[in-house]
């Protein structure tokens, strides 16, 4: 008796597979750098940027210690990117962070936290997200930067950076702590602009048209008042004769119907001859 062949199955997506999936009803694990731990898996950029775990100038009362990001870069577009983590693909998600920054060079721009999404083959670019930038108007204060987005299709893992915002020469002192990627039921930002209560006569008008003013009532009474009109061969139905109609097609006395001879004997059509008083339709 013959064998079936077997056939091989692709370890990491399913190894991926397995990691991601989880009851229903479970929340996953946010994604935490607090930096709490004397190992850091946070790395710069380039060398001329250090990073060192500071303790003492957290951000919370419950912090212990932030990372401090310090130095000057010749290009790039981050300052200091972290590990990998995995994400799940269209899933909504919040990244957020404290940020403090001390100094910058004088043509330094403000810089902001991004996730960058990472496919299952490592290869190409599924997009990235980005948080506000810093207030440079309270430089030395702890700000909180956050942003919500959902996990474009094909994301399996991702990393975070805090980003220069340009590819040019900048210099940076600053402080990361409690750097978080969570999820979500739904993105808040829809909330901004919902009324809690709804006035009244907002609500009153609730279902109607802005522009228009029509609701189901108003349309279904227009339909019934529409009368659709009677077409023959693609025209409106001829109206009805009137007496002045009558009169514009009855030819003039002497005349023969639809024809008229001229002084020189020429017959002239009725719809072209201007010189005789003949009415056509």
């Amino acid at each position: 008796m013959s064998r079936l062949p077997r056939r091989s199955v692709p370890a990491f997506p399913l190894l991926v597979a397995l990691l991601s999936s989880r009851a229903p009803g479970e929340v996953a694990t946010p994604i935490v750098w607090d930096f709490e731990s004397a190992k850091l898996t946070w790395r710069p950029r380039e060398d001329t940027i250090a990073l060192t775990r500071t303790e003492g100038v957290g951000a919370t009362e419950q912090s212990k210690a932030c990372l401090r990001v310090q130095g000057k870069i010749a290009g790039g577009w981050n300052y200091a990117i972290s590990d990998t983590h995995p994400l799940a693909a269209e899933q909504l998600y919040r990244l957020s962070a404290w940020v403090r920054i001390d100094k910058l060079g004088e043509t330094s721009a403000m810089p902001f936290l991004k996730c960058e999404f990472v496919p299952a083959d490592g290869k190409g670019e599924l997009g990235r997200v980005s948080t506000e930038t810093y207030d440079g108007s309270r430089l030395g204060q702890w700000q909180l930067l956050a942003a919500e987005f959902k996990a474009p299709a094909g994301t399996v893992r991702c990393w975070v950076a805090l980003e220069k915002g340009a590819r040019t020469p900048m210099e940076i002192d600053a402080y990361l702590d409690e750097v978080q990627i969570e999820e979500i039921d739904e993105l808040s930002v829809f909330d901004k602009y919902r009324l809690k209560p709804t006035p009244p006569s907002l609500e009153n008008v609730r279902g109607v048209h802005p522009r228009l003013y029509l609701d189901a009532a108003r349309v279904a009474a227009l339909q019934r008042r529409s009368r659709p009109l009677t077409r023959r061969c693609g025209r409106r139905s001829a109206p009805k004769p009137t007496a002045r109609r009558r009169a514009a097609h009855r030819p003039i006395a002497g005349m023969t119907a639809g024809v008229a001879t001229s002084s020189s004997g020429s017959v002239v059509s009725g719809t072209h001859c201007h010189r005789w008083r003949w009415r056509t339709c």
